[in-house]
């Protein structure tokens, strides 16, 4: 039996100088550390008896077969000079060795990732479909390119809704018709339900948000200060009251303003909003109290719809200039389609049918 011994000086075995049995392959490493064994010479038979002189015309031991050896002492130490060839890793070497290519790979992958994003489903800026939308449309917007996201099968990695001037894509609410037009709004009269007032003429409803009229009772109701509210510049409900409604006249320094429409419903249906009024959009009008206007129909989906009601608008989906990718033009019919009809109504806007 041919035995090794380990030369690791961190390893048990080679402390003790203990010999382990050394047999070619995974035998030629130390079982503890894995360090490849130094072969030990075969132990001499001390007992032996001493070997007899060769008769004088004998052929030298170096001519005898094997050297004067046994074929089996010949085969071992032939095994001890013959270089070594690469074994097979210890176990714990592998283990390391996996865990370091798994490194290697997820440190690939992650560089494909951040360098190339198409190769991981990622939309590339110029594949991206640039969408703007307005205060009044922008829940309509987002949910449209999810619907049409899914039903097309692409990424929402695609589209990239902002209120940047170029767009691909544009949602608004403004006066208007055409083939853009998807469905309708309307611009309204909100209270706090526990206020009495169910109607107002549009001449006090001017001086109110001129900052002409500030205290209930010039209107003949209970005293108590008047708390107008009106959207943001720049909003839809702005633009259409300024067109629509206040015909030049100036916004009085005490109306309030907010950026959208449920800020204003929530001012107004809140604990000390009894004396708040706000103009807002129908869609985003709930749980506020509408208000009619003296001479018109009262907003509703029917009066809206068919456009009688005075400060009706269309809520339109259009392309901005000819269609800069292929998912641009789909996303527009599909938003113009009956299929987005239920989104429409679902978002609080009044179907192109009026019900």
């Amino acid at each position: 039996m041919t035995q090794g011994i380990c030369r690791n000086p961190t390893c048990p075995n080679a402390a003790s100088a203990t010999p382990v049995e050394r047999y070619p392959g995974p035998g030629e490493y130390c079982p503890e550390c894995g360090e490849l064994l130094d072969a030990l010479a075969p132990p001499v038979e001390n007992d032996a008896p001493p070997s007899k002189a060769p008769p004088s015309n004998a052929p030298p031991s170096n001519a005898l077969p094997f050297g004067g050896l046994t074929a089996l002492q010949a085969l071992q130490q032939f095994e001890a000079a013959s270089p070594a060839v690469a074994p097979e890793a210890p176990k714990r070497s592998r283990k390391r060795f996996g865990i370091a290519s798994a490194a290697v790979v997820l440190a690939a992958l992650a560089a494909i990732f951040l360098l190339r994003p198409t190769a991981m489903g990622r939309a590339t800026p110029k594949d991206v479909v640039r969408i703007c939308r307005s205060a009044m449309t922008e829940r309509f917007a987002s949910d449209i390119v999810r619907a049409y996201a899914a039903k097309s099968r692409l990424p929402a990695s695609r589209f990239e809704l902002s209120s940047r001037a170029a767009c691909d894509v544009h949602f608004a609410a403004a006066p208007g018709t055409g083939e853009g037009v998807v469905g309708y709004d309307g611009i309204v009269v909100v209270v706090n339900p526990q206020n009495p007032l169910s109607h107002l003429s549009n001449s006090d409803l001017r001086k109110i948000f001129r900052g002409d009229v500030t205290d209930w009772s010039e209107l003949g109701r209970a005293p108590g200060p008047i708390t107008a509210i009106l959207p943001d510049d720049g909003t839809d409900e702005a633009q259409t009251l300024a067109q629509r409604f206040l015909l030049g006249s100036s916004v009085g320094a005490n109306v309030r303003r907010m950026p959208s429409g449920a800020e204003i419903v929530r001012a107004v249906t809140s604990a000390i909003g009894r004396g708040a009024i706000g103009m807002v959009a129908f869609s985003a009008a709930v749980p506020a109290k509408v208000v009619k206007l003296d001479g018109a129909p009262a907003p509703s989906v029917m009066s809206i719809g068919d456009q009688r009601y005075p400060l009706a608008v269309a809520v339109t989906v259009d392309a901005d200039g000819p269609a800069r990718l292929p998912a641009a033009a789909g996303l527009v019919r599909y938003a113009r389609s009956e299929s987005a009809q239920s989104i429409v109504s679902q978002d609080g806007f009044v179907p192109k049918k009026g019900f």
